[in-house]
């Protein structure tokens, strides 16, 4: 009787089998392994070996044996016993002794018992179902296959000459224009001065900006006083304005239509009065204000004119004017 099966039966929940007088069968957990050239996955199984040391009868597989082939314990020993004695015959003759799912037995020259593992047979339960997988390298392209698989049958775009020559054309012509449109901002400027009007310190975005008068054109006429209901304001006039009574200086001459001091060419009209202590009353308040204040004299219309200021430099003037208007007061300069 073969005994093969009983053994292969108890590997499963056993880790050593003996078989009496001839040698016991030792399981041993082995990890899962991936062989290096074959590219073969190998799943976690049991590694069977031969101990021929192992010789006592544990009664594990005589039990195993009674139970399947329903016999008693003392004729599963004798059919182990048979197997003992068959197999030591076989030895001898040289033979080789095949247990199915389990391995091979045979004895070498010096007499030693060999044992040749079957594989075929995972008696590892925790890696049930699982079975050995060979899994092929991949074949990656390297970056000039690519390069050069990328550029195969690649038809090159032609160019469309025509439109071409006409972008080109346009191109040349729109800087040509460019180029004439500077030019000529450029010669303009300097033969006509309008760069030297500009204030530069006004481009520079990170400083506040303060409106600037810089014509007497954009006068606003000064309101008259409340009690003085004969007050006329007063503008530049397109005629001659005659100044009467000028307290600086009594010495004056007409300049464009003006009369006024030789000593300042640059008054800041502040107000003008028809009658004369209303004029002097408003003078008295410039004063306070600390004005240098002072009455030019009459105009033609009989209105004595009340300057705030009188400069020789035109940058003064302005700079007063800006004062004067910062203080919520109506004035215009009035300019030789």
């Amino acid at each position: 009787m073969k005994i093969d099966k009983h053994i292969s039966a108890l590997l499963y929940d056993h880790d050593c089998i003996i078989v009496p007088d001839f040698g016991g069968f030792v399981s041993s957990y082995a990890p899962a392994k991936v062989h290096p050239t074959q590219h073969i996955f190998h799943p976690p199984h049991k590694n069977i070996t031969f101990n021929k040391h192992l010789k006592s009868n544990d009664g594990l597989l005589a039990s195993q044996i009674s139970r399947s082939e329903n016999k008693t314990f003392t004729e599963a020993n004798s059919i182990l016993a048979s197997f003992v004695s068959e197999s030591t015959s076989a030895f001898k003759r040289g033979e080789k002794i095949t247990l199915e799912c389990i391995g091979s037995l045979y004895m070498d020259v010096e007499r030693n018992i060999q044992f040749e593992p079957d594989h075929s047979t995972n008696y590892l339960t925790e890696a049930y179902g699982m079975t050995s997988l060979q899994s092929l390298p991949v074949k990656r392209e390297g970056l000039q296959d690519r390069i050069e698989k990328g550029f195969i049958d690649r038809k090159a775009i032609p160019q469309k000459k025509g439109k071409m020559k006409v972008y080109s054309r346009a191109g040349a012509i729109f800087t040509i224009l460019v180029i004439a449109l500077a030019g000529s901002i450029i010669f303009l400027s300097t033969r006509t001065g309008v760069l030297k009007e500009i204030s530069y310190s006004s481009l520079n975005p990170f400083v506040e900006k303060t409106k600037i008068v810089s014509s007497v054109k954009d006068h606003v006429p000064p309101k008259p006083p409340a009690n003085d209901s004969v007050h006329k304001a007063i503008t530049p006039p397109p005629g001659e304005v005659v100044i009467k009574n000028h307290e600086p200086d009594k010495t004056a001459v007409s300049v464009n239509g003006v009369k006024t001091a030789k000593k300042y060419k640059y008054h800041i009209v502040s107000g003008c009065f028809k009658i004369k202590s209303n004029a002097l009353n408003f003078l008295a308040k410039m004063k306070s204000k600390n004005f240098n204040a002072t009455i030019l004299g009459q105009n033609k219309d009989g209105l004595y004119v009340i300057s705030c200021g009188d400069y020789a430099q035109k940058e003064e003037a302005y700079t007063e004017l800006a004062r004067v208007r910062s203080q919520n007061m109506e004035a215009w300069m009035l300019a030789e």
